[in-house]
């Protein structure tokens, strides 16, 4: 889901997710990730799928996490899957710095993760950034 679904549900409450059923919820192993990393699908009323991650990379060489604006949709579930892990890897390198990298908690501005899963806040995830 973009950010636009996102704040159109928080105006029109729930209700709004109802209209997409979640199909799939690919798990997704990664090396200074979160544990319960993963790829939700949902199942649009034309057929076709679309995505969000449950975590946003922030790497060292990001000034915040990175979240597309752009939803992806397809024709079929592995489809947007394999897109969502393309748009992963233009900024998620495994090789960055434990100590380096958070997580944004989907799209809670102000909920992170370190990569042992540990909770943040935006201070500390900010952190981790400025110190050298």
């Amino acid at each position: 889901m973009d950010v636009a679904f996102e704040r159109l549900k928080t105006i029109i409450g729930d209700d709004l997710e109802s209209a997409y059923q979640e199909v799939a919820n690919v798990h997704i192993d990664l090396v200074n990730g979160p544990r319960d990393f993963s790829i939700r699908v949902f199942e649009m009323p034309d057929g076709k799928y679309f995505s969000e991650l449950s975590h946003y990379y922030w790497g060292p060489n990001q000034g915040g996490p990175y979240i597309s604006s752009r939803t992806e949709t397809g024709n079929t579930i592995q489809e947007v899957v394999e897109s969502e892990l393309r748009k992963l890897r233009t900024y998620y390198d495994d090789k960055d710095p434990a100590g380096k990298v958070a997580w944004q908690k989907g799209y809670r501005l102000d909920e992170f993760v370190d990569a042992y899963g540990h909770d943040l806040t935006r201070e500390e995830a900010q952190q981790r950034h400025s110190s050298k």
